[in-house]
């Protein structure tokens, strides 16, 4: 199955977040490895990168919704966590592979319904264009369901290409 989610966050919503509340935003929505990828730059550069981030979350949880996916809607309220009642924003982490692409390794929930849903990756573009910062997040299908994106022909059997 193939899907793709996109979403577009304001960066200075995300500036004002991290004004106003600091290290407790970032632990309550980021994994400690996407703060540290934004190293040790300005407020600006880190509102951006954060910003980025979170915009792939969401597409992320837009993807998993259009395959079937029932999760709950997001929250930040550790107590609604606990009771199952919201998405954990640290459930999908985004990452930078060897090659310098970006993807998301998703746990809890956001696994399960990936698993559930045949996708094995979920791979991000991320960018800015003023202050927005947008994603787009694809699925990558495992194994078992890559025969939904082989070529068929006229009588709608699979081809082998090789």
């Amino acid at each position: 199955m193939v899907a793709v989610g996109a979403d577009i966050v304001d960066i200075d919503e995300v500036a004002e977040a991290l004004s106003r509340f600091g290290d407790r935003y970032v632990s309550r929505v980021f994994t400690q490895a996407e703060a540290d990828l934004c190293g040790d730059v300005g407020a600006q550069a880190q509102a951006t990168w954060l910003a980025q981030c979170f915009a792939a979350k969401e597409a992320a949880l837009k993807l998993l919704r259009s395959l079937g996916a029932d999760l709950p809607e997001p929250t930040r309220e550790p107590v609604a966590l606990m009771l199952g009642g919201g998405v954990d924003w640290r459930w999908m982490e985004v990452v930078r592979t060897g090659s310098g692409c970006l993807e998301l390794h998703l746990e809890g929930a956001a696994r399960s319904a990936a698993k559930a849903a045949g996708v094995s990756r979920v791979m991000v573009s991320v960018g800015t264009s003023g202050h927005q910062a947008m994603a787009v997040a694809m699925a990558w299908p495992s194994a078992a369901s890559v025969g939904d994106l082989a070529p068929e022909t006229s009588n709608g059997q699979i081809v082998d290409e090789d």
